[in-house]
């Protein structure tokens, strides 16, 4: 069950430092879901899978 169909934006994919486009993009939806999570006072689910397209 898919339960978000998030986008990262390219700004945020920055490889300079190393990291892979899998661990930026994760990072990113990771501190959505921490902002998300404040304003509804509810904790999202774990994040199982990635998919680039």
């Amino acid at each position: 069950m898919v339960t978000s169909n998030r986008r990262v934006s390219s700004e945020l994919l920055d490889q300079s430092f190393g990291d892979s486009l899998q661990a930026l993009a994760r990072t990113a939806i990771e501190d959505q879901d921490n902002e998300i999570a404040q304003r509804s006072g509810q904790r999202r689910a774990r994040i199982k899978s990635i998919a680039e397209v």
